[in-house]
């Protein structure tokens, strides 16, 4: 078929109700990307960023996947994507959250291929399980990226690595806080919805992991290898837009028996995006917080806060991830112990932007 690299699977975490299991996935070649260290230089991050955005997806091949011992068979679109909804009606599904579907590469595409196999992660939620749940985007509301800046993001983007990017001060802190709620039991999910390409997926896990962000699913966009400009200014506002409304209303419907909060920033249409979600579902939407960082952006986010003020939300701008705790506090989403952790957390990202 013309491709030289070893493929592989990569699953991206999934998440489903007691009736239905959606995951999906990506086969590509290898980029044979190296585990993201601190002593990596700007070569060696420049080299893996490319490799990310420039390996071939392949297309037209099929993949099985395994479920509890239900199996289906699907075939890579052209990007080299697939996707599985399993129904899950009748089935006795585990208490545990997160379950595993088993992956296999069915075609073979290079001589001498060994078998090809992956495992996915999917998390599942029952009703009356989890006090809420959390919808964040990532780009400069977890991740300073300076999205809005495209010189400055394409020098983070190229230049540093999974390690040595930073997170918002205290956000490890306030999520897990989140992730707890009331009780030290709860593990309230957290879905991350951004307009990131997928093939950023490994550096946004290993970010993650490394800075203690709470596991969740991740709900990204799709990228064209041949349109280079999209990896310095991504998609124009209207795609972003769009995607982001599709994944946060898909989340919604297919966990109807959940109130969420939502997180965001003021770089670019969070605030818009998050009103139009409200106004569609109504009684819903716990809280918005929304991170500022953009000065020109604040007299309009301010103006919308007002707006959802008359149907019963509260949108914050908050400088601070510790004034969005303080509030989450008071509105009985976290306990009041957990700002102890976020004050420590602010003050450990704090202190490693100082050495980097």
């Amino acid at each position: 078929m013309g491709w030289l690299g070893i493929p592989v699977i990569i699953p991206y975490r999934g998440y489903g109700n007691r009736l239905s299991l959606y995951i999906s996935g990506t086969v590509s070649e290898d980029k044979g990307l190296a585990k993201p260290i601190e002593e990596h230089s700007i070569w060696e991050n420049m080299r893996a960023m490319i490799k990310r955005f420039i390996s071939d997806e392949i297309p037209g091949v099929r993949v099985k996947a395994t479920f509890m011992g239900k199996q289906m068979t699907g075939i890579t679109n052209e990007r080299g994507f697939f996707h599985f909804k399993f129904d899950l009606i009748g089935m006795e599904i585990p208490d545990l959250n997160w379950q595993f579907v088993e992956l296999e590469l069915l075609d073979f595409i290079i001589p001498l291929q060994k078998k090809t196999t992956a495992t996915g992660e999917v998390l599942i939620l029952k009703e009356n399980e989890k006090q809420f749940g959390v919808i964040s985007d990532i780009d400069d509301t977890v991740l300073v990226s300076h999205a809005t800046n495209s010189i400055k993001k394409t020098r983070l983007m190229l230049f540093k690595n999974a390690i040595t990017r930073l997170p918002f001060e205290g956000v490890a802190g306030f999520y897990n806080a989140l992730s707890r709620g009331k009780g030290d039991n709860n593990q309230n999910p957290i879905f991350y919805v951004s307009s990131s390409q997928w093939n950023v997926y490994d550096l946004l896990l290993d970010f993650c992991r490394h800075r203690n962000i709470p596991d969740g699913p991740f709900l990204l966009q799709h990228f064209h290898p041949l349109k280079l400009k999209h990896l310095f200014k991504g998609k124009n506002q209207l795609d972003k837009h769009v995607h982001k409304i599709k994944k946060i209303r898909h989340l919604l419907t297919t966990f109807d028996f959940l109130n969420f909060i939502l997180i965001g920033d003021s770089g670019q249409k969070d605030a818009e995006i998050y009103k139009s979600i409200c106004f569609e579902f109504p009684g819903r939407i716990l809280a918005i917080y929304i991170r500022d960082i953009k000065k020109s952006k604040a007299k309009k986010v301010t103006l919308i806060g007002k707006q959802l003020n008359h149907v019963g939300v509260e949108m914050l701008l908050i400088k601070d991830t510790l004034l969005a705790a303080k509030h989450a506090v008071d509105k009985g989403f976290i306990n009041e112990d957990a700002l102890i952790e976020v004050v420590y957390e602010r003050e450990l990202d704090h202190s490693a932007a100082i050495v980097i």
